[in-house]
């Protein structure tokens, strides 16, 4: 080939360019051992929506999370106590209500024995109150008969009875049938506050005489007669 003098001279004697290579040629690693070095890695460009989360790296030799434990048991064993305490609760109630029960027979047993006594006394106090009456009568005692009377009794005839009235009747009764020999008291078994006294006087006539009584301040008192 015919070099010009004049020309530039080619730094290739055979006319290649200087970048030419080889292409049998392996491309030389410009990291002396093979590998690059090892180089943290760099955090996720931020987005519009923000920059994620920086997650590390999985270490080896760190353990794992635990999986969340299951409330089923704590359930199943409050659901247990649940049940015994509704079956105590039943049993109290049904205790309870036996004992509500219990008392309140008691209670009227109770009351019943109460308004018996009551009805007993009441029997008993007119009853004596009746022997009393009649004892004084009988001993023609009027003053004292007189007392057993209730206030505010009034005669047949509309007047009230006084002390003097009563004297006066019982003195005429004497005179017209003879004094009271015997008498005998008797209860009202359907009236505790009744009584009836059967009357025998000296002339040998018998009849019934019949007393109501009331308690009062005072005792008992016999708020009406039909006889003496």
């Amino acid at each position: 080939m015919y070099n010009d003098p004049g020309q530039p001279q080619s730094p290739n004697p055979y006319g290649q360019p200087p970048d030419y290579q080889n292409p049998y040629e392996q491309p030389q690693s410009p990291y002396p051992y093979g590998q690059p070095p090892y180089q943290q890695p760099q955090p996720y460009a931020a987005t519009q929506y923000g920059a994620p989360p920086y997650v590390p790296p999985q270490v080896p030799g760190y353990a794992q999370a635990q999986p969340k434990k299951s409330n089923r048991t704590l359930w199943i064993v409050l659901g247990i106590i649940g049940g015994v305490l509704l079956l105590a609760c039943g049993g109290c109630a049904l205790v309870f209500g036996l004992i509500g029960k219990g008392v309140q027979n008691t209670v009227n047993t109770v009351s019943t024995s109460i308004d018996q006594t009551a009805t007993a006394v009441s029997a008993e106090g007119a009853q004596v109150t009746a022997q009393a009456y009649y004892a004084a009568i009988q001993a023609q005692d009027y003053t004292t008969a007189y007392s057993y009377l209730a206030s505010g009794l009034v005669t047949s005839s509309g007047q009230t009875l006084t002390q003097d009235l009563y004297t006066q009747a019982a003195t005429s009764r004497d005179t017209s049938l003879g004094q009271v020999t015997n008498f005998s008291i008797a209860a009202d078994p359907n009236d505790p506050n009744s009584i009836t006294v059967t009357v025998t006087r000296a002339q040998g006539s018998t009849y019934t005489v019949h007393l109501k009584f009331t308690f009062t301040s005072d005792g008992w008192k016999i708020t009406s007669y039909d006889e003496i």
